[in-house]
């Protein structure tokens, strides 16, 4: 019983931060296509951060759901 418990609470705990950083990748990468556009719409070195920090945060989510599930099999 105390096992489940301690995997709810982290499973919550996954959830809430990969809640916080996908919200906070919105936020800064939405500030940074204004800036962009307001100041070099010709080239758009915006998509470099939105690709590069994409894909980290892709790898995070992917590997913080596959440590939880395995942990929660065994």
């Amino acid at each position: 019983m105390n096992t489940l418990m301690n995997q709810t609470e982290k499973m919550r705990k996954y959830r809430f931060e990969a809640i916080t950083s996908i919200v906070t990748y919105v936020l800064v990468n939405s500030f940074l296509v204004f800036v962009n556009w307001m100041t070099s719409s010709t080239y758009w070195w915006v998509f470099w951060v939105i690709g590069g920090w994409g894909l980290g945060l892709i790898i995070s989510l992917v590997s913080g759901y596959l440590e939880i599930k395995c942990n929660i099999n065994k």
